[in-house]
C-alpha cells in the first residue's frame, strides 16, 4: 500500500509515515495454537511463605517485541482456577490469593495487559486451584497459547510501526500501522515439549510410510558420512599447521633455521621427487638435508611447508641456498 499527497497537477509526494495510525484488517486462514498441560496442587496457607512460593506453579512465557499474547484455558468439568499473570516479575503466593483472575468453563480466557515494548516481553503466569479445593488436592489443567504481531516490510519484516488492535479475533487480525508498505500478520506458536516416554507409542507408526522413513535414513547416513569426512579433513589440516622437524637433524644441535617453501597454484607446480637443500652462510655451510615428512606429503601444488633445519654452530649470514631433486615419482618436475 502506498499513500501520496497531491502537490501540483499530476505531481504527488509520497507519505511513508503517518502521524496517526490507520486500521488494517487481515483474515486469519489458519490459526494454530500450542497446548500446555500440567498439574497444580492446592497449597497449604499455613506453610512458611517461602515454601508457599516454592510450591506455586509458575510458567514463564517470552514473546517478541510489540506482540500480543493470548491464553485460553480448557475445562472439561466445573473446576476453576486462580491465575495471575505479570510482566517482568514472578508472582508470589499472596498476589495469587489477593488479586487473581478466576477462570472456569464459563470464563476461560485470561486477560493479559498489552504492553507496547520494543523489547522481548517476559510474562510470568502463576496458577492455583480455586479456593474451595481442599489443601494438598491436585488437579490437572491445560491451556492454549499463541501470540500475534503485525509487521511491515522495510528491507526486512519489522513490527516497529504496527500494533495489534483491540478488534483482533481468532478469524481476523486488526493492525494499527503508521508506515505505508507491505503488511503481514504473524501468528507464532510456542513449541511443545517432547516427552520421550509419553510419545514413545508414536514410533510404532514410523513404518506407515516407508518412503519417508527411507528418505530420512538416507539423509542421516549422508550426514554421518559428511561428519566423518570433516573429521578426517580436520586431522589433516592440523598436520599442515605444524612445523616439520627434519629427521636428518642430529640431537643436540642448537642453531635452527626455519625454511618456508611456498608452492605455486599452476598445474604441476608441486613435485613428487625428493628435494635436497644446503644452506651457505658467511661462516659455515650446512650439510645436505632432505625436505620430507614421515606424516604427510610435502611440496604439493598450491601449498606451503615449513621445515626446521638444525646445525651445531651458527652459519652466519645466509648468502646462498642450493636446491636439487632426484627426479623420482610421476611428477618430478618442479
Amino acid at each position: 500500500m502506498e499513500l501520496a499527497q497531491k502537490v501540483l497537477g499530476h505531481v504527488y509526494h509520497a507519505v511513508p509515515v503517518l502521524h496517526k495510525p490507520i486500521d488494517i484488517y487481515m483474515n486469519v486462514t489458519k490459526l494454530e495454537k500450542g497446548v500446555v498441560s500440567e498439574k497444580v496442587t492446592q497449597v497449604d496457607p499455613n506453610m512458611d511463605f517461602i515454601d508457599r512460593d516454592l510450591n506455586l506453579v509458575v510458567h514463564r512465557i517470552i514473546t517478541p517485541p510489540l506482540s500480543r499474547l493470548y491464553i485460553t484455558f480448557k475445562f472439561d468439568d466445573d473446576s476453576a482456577l486462580r491465575v495471575v499473570i505479570e510482566q517482568g516479575k514472578r508472582p508470589d503466593y499472596d498476589s495469587v490469593v489477593e488479586r487473581p483472575q478466576k477462570l472456569s468453563k464459563e470464563n476461560p480466557v485470561l486477560e493479559i495487559p498489552y504492553n507496547v515494548l520494543e523489547t522481548e516481553n517476559y510474562y510470568y503466569m502463576a496458577i492455583l486451584p480455586a479456593s474451595e479445593v481442599p489443601v494438598n488436592t491436585s488437579m490437572s489443567y491445560s491451556f492454549e497459547i499463541y501470540y500475534m504481531l503485525c509487521q511491515v516490510w522495510e528491507k526486512q519484516w519489522s513490527n516497529h510501526y504496527c500494533l495489534i488492535g483491540n478488534q483482533t479475533t481468532e478469524s481476523r487480525m486488526h493492525c494499527l500501522c503508521t508506515h505505508m508498505s507491505f503488511f503481514a500478520g504473524a501468528i507464532a506458536v510456542p513449541p511443545n515439549d517432547i516427552n520421550p516416554f509419553s510419545d514413545a507409542h508414536l514410533f510404532l507408526t514410523v513404518f506407515d510410510n516407508p518412503w519417508v522413513v527411507a528418505f530420512v535414513l538416507i539423509i542421516l547416513l549422508l550426514f554421518l558420512l559428511a561428519l566423518l569426512w570433516a573429521a578426517y579433513k580436520d586431522r589433516k589440516d592440523k598436520l599442515f599447521r605444524d612445523v616439520i622437524v627434519l629427521d636428518d637433524n642430529f640431537p643436540g644441535e642448537s642453531h635452527g633455521y626455519l625454511v618456508a617453501v611456498h608452492t605455486g597454484a599452476r598445474m604441476s607446480a608441486g613435485t613428487s621427487a625428493n628435494v635436497g637443500i644446503r644452506l651457505f652462510g658467511a661462516l659455515y655451510s650446512s650439510r645436505a638435508h632432505i625436505l620430507k615428512s614421515p606424516l604427510r606429503k610435502v611440496l604439493k601444488r598450491d601449498n606451503d611447508d615449513w621445515f626446521l633445519i638444525c646445525y651445531p654452530v651458527s652459519l652466519g649470514t645466509i648468502r646462498s641456498i642450493q636446491l636439487w631433486h632426484d627426479n623420482t615419482g610421476r611428477s618430478a618436475d618442479w
